[in-house]
């Protein structure tokens, strides 16, 4: 039952009276009235003629512990969802990497091995194993010629000083065996029983090759000298020279002079002019060889005379370099050179030699 007296009122804070005025909203509400209304309200003095705005007080953390604990934090507006790709998810590279990986290019894959059996060679590997082969094929071909030449050499000539080796131009013995040499030397064959002569001959120039010519010369060249010298050496050095740069065949009845391009360097009368002569009787026409058949050529010195001579016989009767070798072998001058001895056309049975040597050579062309 009543007594009749009012309960007092309990006092209330202004901050608690707010908080207690303050209806509970929905959060999405909440969120509206945010977004629309400012976080602080300005207050204004009534009776003044214009607004002044103060700035919320700020509670100080003693005083104000208990309304700060009561009042209920705003809740912030909840982000918004955005579709992000996957890719963005992952750490970002660097602007520095990424300007790299965009300019680098990827490496090419490595091409598959190859079986050795299949891969094919390129065209200049082969050509030269082909002519590698080619060369030590040839090389042993001309070796093996080289030794039976110098054999057949032996045979007809001798043994050479030195024994089995050339001279060069001052007659020095040359580095190698000749079965070992790429091209050609000179070998020299002293004097022996039944000759009294020396003779210098060519040894390699019948497998070497004229400029401009597929074959190779199959001619070698000899040369009968009464001393020992270096004017053969020099007379067959310059003579081969000549007939490999110039490509010309030779033959019996040929001449070299000066006037031809050939240089020997001596002054001598008897050695003006030189011949190509067929070999003595005793040589044979053709050496056989693995190469195939080989011609020796003997040279001879001449003078001018005689060549004049041989010059002077009208081409429809005779051919008058075959008259003049006929007129030096049946004179006795042939097949030594000899630098000293007398002119044929000097001897008194000079006409007698020359008539008997046209006559035959015209028999033949009959």
């Amino acid at each position: 039952m009543p007594t009749g007296k009012a309960s007092p009122k309990k006092k209330i804070s202004p901050a608690a009276a707010r908080v207690s005025r303050t209806p509970k909203a929905h959060p999405e509400k909440k969120e509206a009235k945010a977004a629309a209304k400012p976080s602080a309200k300005p207050s204004v003095k009534k009776g003044s003629g214009a607004a002044t705005v103060k700035p919320p007080p700020k509670p100080s953390p003693k005083k104000n512990s208990k309304a700060a604990a009561a009042k209920p934090k705003p809740r912030s507006a909840p982000a918004k969802r955005v579709a992000v790709p996957a890719v963005a998810s992952k750490p970002a590279t660097p602007a520095a990497k990424s300007t790299v990986a965009k300019v680098k290019k990827p490496a090419a894959p490595a091409a598959p091995a190859v079986p050795k059996k299949i891969a094919a060679a390129p065209s200049s590997v082969v050509s030269s194993i082909v002519s590698t082969v080619v060369s030590v094929e040839v090389s042993v071909e001309v070796s093996a010629e080289a030794k039976l030449r110098d054999k057949k050499y032996a045979e007809l000539f001798g043994v050479s000083l030195p024994k089995g080796r050339g001279v060069n131009l001052q007659g020095e013995p040359v580095k190698g065996d000749v079965t070992e040499i790429e091209s050609w030397t000179i070998m020299q064959y002293p004097p022996r029983t039944g000759r009294l002569t020396w003779i210098y001959a060519t040894h390699g120039l019948s497998t070497s090759r004229a400029k401009g010519k597929d074959k190779p010369t199959r001619i070698e060249l000899a040369m009968h000298w009464r001393e020992r010298g270096t004017q053969p050496i020099s007379v067959l050095s310059e003579i081969a020279n000549y007939i490999l740069q110039s490509g010309h065949s030779l033959a019996p009845g040929d001449v070299f002079s000066e006037s031809h391009g050939v240089h020997t360097g001596v002054t001598d009368v008897m050695l003006k002019h030189f011949i190509a002569l067929s070999p003595e009787p005793f040589m044979p026409r053709a050496l056989d060889l693995p190469g195939g058949a080989v011609m020796p050529l003997m040279l001879l010195g001449i003078s001018d005379a005689e060549l004049e001579s041989a010059t002077k016989v009208r081409p429809e009767l005779a051919d008058g370099k075959l008259v003049l070798m006929e007129a030096l072998r049946s004179g006795g001058v042939f097949p030594v050179t000899d630098p000293r001895r007398q002119c044929l056309t000097r001897r008194r049975d000079f006409l007698r030699i020359w008539e008997t040597a046209f006559r035959g050579i015209r028999e033949q062309k009959k």
